[in-house]
């Protein structure tokens, strides 16, 4: 059941009481009633909601009754229909105290004390829109035309969403092109595909069904998304399977330069962070602890994926021995330059 189908189910009034699961709120119907898990409303608020008859304990929203002075109008077309973000209706400070939230539920799970944890300001990352250089979506090949976009918000339905202002630039002409070709060309048992690109890197990387078999028709239809997208994807890639000798299309791994002027990798398959002006300053954070005060600090990095966090530390004048098991990634990492200091060995 969706947003869009509450029209004829019954509705019934609360008050919005709190952050519940995930990104839903906790809603308490009016005058008594069970809590309800509603999507895209602001803590205070009084709504009107249609419960789900098939998923028990959820609702959508159908109108705001009393507005909370933290909703915002989102910045995206698309909010109130894509599961993709769910906070775009909110404004930054209500966003920044349900990410403290998100952390004192975290450490109270941990079994510490949320209060006894010295907290340190809020450190911006840059941008609110445009940050992102993988994102990864889905198709509903099957409509006609086919749909390819996001989610629904708690549906697996597809919402069919031509652009996305939380894309960088140049992922945003990325995946304007492969909607295109795929609109065009539907690939028979398509159910999404992930892309990834980065700051200066010649084409970007397509993961296509990251969570299912390849498609139908792989290699092939691999082939002919690359020959005709060569000019923006530099690699095309499924999930290593039994029956598929080419898994890999095209190049293994892209590289690029992140706003401080260290070297970025991302491999095909593999993971990185999407916010990558945010993992540019959590790394020179981690790399200034790390080497804080030691002569000769030598560092092991687990989950070390293409080495964004593990070159910052060595750069920093650290040892750094990188551990990861994909080696896809780990092959990635050794092409990165050197580090101007210390060294970054690969395990």
């Amino acid at each position: 059941m969706e947003r869009d189908d509450h029209r004829e189910r019954a509705t019934v009034a609360g008050r919005v009481v709190g952050p519940g699961r995930g990104a839903w709120f906790r809603v308490a119907p009016e005058p008594a009633g069970e809590t309800l898990l509603v999507h895209g409303v602001c803590p205070g608020e009084r709504v009107l909601v249609a419960p789900r008859p098939a998923d028990p304990g959820f609702a959508d929203p159908v109108r705001v009754l009393e507005r909370s002075p933290a909703r915002r109008e989102p910045p995206c077309r698309h909010a109130t229909r894509c599961g993709g973000c769910h906070w775009l209706h909110l404004d930054d400070r209500a966003q920044r105290a349900l990410r403290r939230d998100r952390v004192d539920e975290a450490l109270a799970a941990a079994g510490l004390d949320p209060a006894a944890i010295p907290r340190r300001t809020a450190i911006g990352a840059g941008a609110d829109l445009g940050y992102r250089w993988r994102a990864r979506f889905q198709t509903d090949t099957a409509a006609r035309p086919p749909r390819i976009g996001f989610h629904r918000p708690g549906s697996w339905r597809v919402l069919d969403i031509d652009d996305c202002p939380l894309l960088a630039a140049p992922l945003a002409r990325v995946y304007g092109e492969l909607r295109r070709a795929l609109s065009g060309a539907p690939i028979d048992g398509l159910t999404g595909f992930e892309l990834t690109s980065l700051p200066g890197a010649p084409g970007a990387l397509c993961f296509l069904n990251p969570r299912d078999r390849a498609p139908d028709g792989w290699p092939a239809c691999g082939e002919r998304l690359l020959a005709r997208l060569g000019d923006v994807l530099a690699g095309v890639a499924v999930r290593p399977a039994r029956g598929i000798a080419r898994d890999l299309l095209g190049e293994p791994a892209i590289f690029g330069r992140l706003g401080s002027k260290a070297p970025v990798a991302a491999a095909a398959r593999g993971f990185v962070q999407a916010h990558l002006a945010a993992a540019d300053r959590l790394a020179d954070a981690v790399a200034a602890r790390a080497t804080a005060g030691l002569a000769n600090p030598r560092v092991l990095e687990l989950f070390a994926g293409t080495g964004l966090l593990g070159w910052r530390i060595a750069a920093a004048g650290a040892d750094v021995l990188a551990i990861e098991r994909d080696a896809l990634s780990v092959a990635a990492g050794r092409r990165l330059p050197a580090p101007p200091r210390g060294r970054l060995a690969w395990a």
